[in-house]
């Protein structure tokens, strides 16, 4: 993970989902952090990096899984799709 990263954020209860830059890399004695700034403008302070790991729950996923993700979706979808709805 770099600064210029792309990331998505997949928000939750109260936080709306958006897609996001990583502005910062950094690390102290409690660990590798990251800051990050969303297309509409909210700030993420102090992201641990290993939330950008792969894992159920993940929140913070980089731009390359995120598109790689959906293009798995789309494909079960219209696999479904032809199977169910085209007959």
């Amino acid at each position: 993970m770099e600064r210029g990263d792309r990331y998505f954020y997949t928000g939750d209860m109260a936080n709306i989902s958006d897609f996001g830059i990583i502005t910062a890399i950094y690390q102290d004695k409690w660990g590798s952090f990251a800051d990050g700034k969303l297309n509409d403008g909210r700030e993420q302070k102090r992201l641990y990096v290993s939330m950008f790991s792969k894992g159920p729950g993940q929140r913070f996923i980089p731009i390359e899984q995120y598109e790689e993700d959906r293009k798995e979706q789309t494909k079960i979808i219209r696999e479904f799709h032809d199977r169910y709805c085209n007959a």
